[in-house]
């Protein structure tokens, strides 16, 4: 049996004991050190409350691959991570809102970092905000989709008639016109 002896691998500093493999193995998956021969030492007796690091929830996700995107993000830049209640959610994902959700934690020392790291704009994100161009009657900017009234969405439904796509057409909130899309300015 084999042991990785590196004191910052991810393994141990998650799981408070070193990673143990096969003696066909020459080096750590966790951490790329190479192994050594023999039995892993015990597990260090907990430092007193206050000494080690608690692990501190930073956000929490309605569903597992949400908080499973965001985690493998903080591991990309070394923040120890842990997944909370994934399990709970996986199995009864309707009681994801009642329990809090999946939760992404990371150790307190790690929070200001963490946070940077999960805010900060990632390459090929959307922006936030939607451009559709001003009001040819108005020139206002509030200009957006325009959609079926609530009346006749609730008659569809109870009638059982799928509802036709609109034509792109958009609507100001501004002056309250309907216009194609293609008749919209330059904003």
């Amino acid at each position: 049996m084999q042991f990785c002896p590196n004191p910052e691998c991810s393994f141990l500093l998650r799981f408070g004991t070193p990673s143990e493999f096969a003696d066909s193995r020459a080096t750590c998956s966790d951490c790329g050190s190479d192994l050594v021969s023999g039995v892993a030492p015990e597990p260090a007796k907990l430092d007193p409350p206050g000494e080690r690091d608690a692990w501190t929830t930073i956000a929490s996700f309605r569903d597992v691959p949400s908080a499973y995107i965001a985690r493998a993000r903080l591991d990309a830049e070394d923040v120890p991570t842990n997944v909370a209640d994934e399990h709970k959610v996986g199995v009864a994902w309707l009681y994801s809102q009642a329990i809090g959700g999946v939760k992404l934690q990371v150790l307190e020392s790690d929070v200001r970092r963490a946070r940077a790291i999960l805010e900060a704009p990632q390459p090929g994100e959307e922006a936030d905000s939607v451009s559709y161009g001003a009001c040819p009657s108005c020139g206002g900017i509030n200009v957006s989709p325009a959609t079926y009234p609530k009346r006749v969405g609730i008659f569809s439904l109870l009638l059982g008639f799928p509802l036709p796509f609109k034509r792109k057409q958009l609507s100001c909130a501004s002056c309250g016109s309907t216009f194609p899309a293609d008749r919209a300015t330059a904003a």
